[in-house]
């Protein structure tokens, strides 16, 4: 273990325990760094893991302070979907985000973690759609929907343009008598270099949240993931409820 994880777990047990004080401020890198006799670059490496953690926040000429343990988010990721007038789906979860790049589309092959997850073998063809978008207040959410080869071959719109948004493809698959069920995985995760700069993440954990896209069979159609920062914000799903009680 380094000397910065060491520190980092010192003061994660002091804040478990109560011994520094929800909202209340976190020592200085000096005083850390004399406490633990280590140096200061030492020091804000610890403060930096709880931070990512979620543990502690900082602002700029103030310092850092531990979260309030009843800290509300300022966000709400909302999950579910509705339809519009004509009875199409809308995924509620990107009303109010536009996309701030010209999408990217490739084809690619499934990872063994991806294949997976699709129900489709290892280096299987895979179209891909990239989309980064934000909403008004400069928040961002990169979102990626991952098509099966052997989805696009069933479905002769898909095999004309493969690279769909989610709502293009929901109405391709209920129009071909699809019985849609859709469900989502989420985890937190610390993002990678390249997921916090497309983010333009400082701090906090990311939300990755996966929609597995099944069909009348069961089989997975399709698979959504969207990338988004945790940090001040909370995810909210619909729960709906199946089968019948007694």
């Amino acid at each position: 273990m380094s000397k910065a994880a060491r520190v980092a777990e010192a003061l994660r047990a002091e804040i478990v325990s109560g011994g520094l004080r929800a909202a209340g401020p976190l020592p200085s890198e000096a005083r850390i760094a004399q406490r633990f006799d280590v140096s200061r670059g030492t020091a804000r490496e610890a403060i930096g893991q709880l931070r990512q953690e979620g543990l502690v926040v900082s602002y700029q000429g103030k310092g850092s302070f531990v979260r309030a343990v009843d800290e509300r988010p300022r966000h709400t990721h909302t999950r579910f979907l509705a339809a519009d007038p004509d009875g199409n789906w809308v995924d509620v979860a990107t009303r109010g985000w536009d996309p701030i790049e010209r999408p990217t589309t490739y084809r690619g092959t499934a990872s063994a973690e991806l294949a997976l997850a699709l129900g489709v073998e290892e280096h299987s063809p895979l179209f891909v759609h990239d989309r980064l978008l934000a909403d008004a207040e400069g928040r961002r959410q990169a979102h990626r929907l991952y098509l099966p080869i052997a989805t696009v071959m069933a479905f002769p719109a898909l095999e004309d343009e493969p690279f769909v948004t989610p709502e293009q493809l929901y109405k391709v698959l209920r129009d071909g008598g699809q019985e849609l069920r859709c469900h989502d995985f989420l985890r937190a995760r610390v993002p990678s270099p390249a997921d916090a700069a497309t983010l333009d993440m400082t701090e906090g954990l990311m939300l990755v949240i996966r929609r597995a896209v099944r069909g009348t069979d069961g089989r997975t159609l399709a698979l959504e993931e969207t990338k988004l920062s945790g940090h001040d914000t909370q995810v909210m799903m619909q729960v709906s409820v199946s089968g019948q009680g007694n």
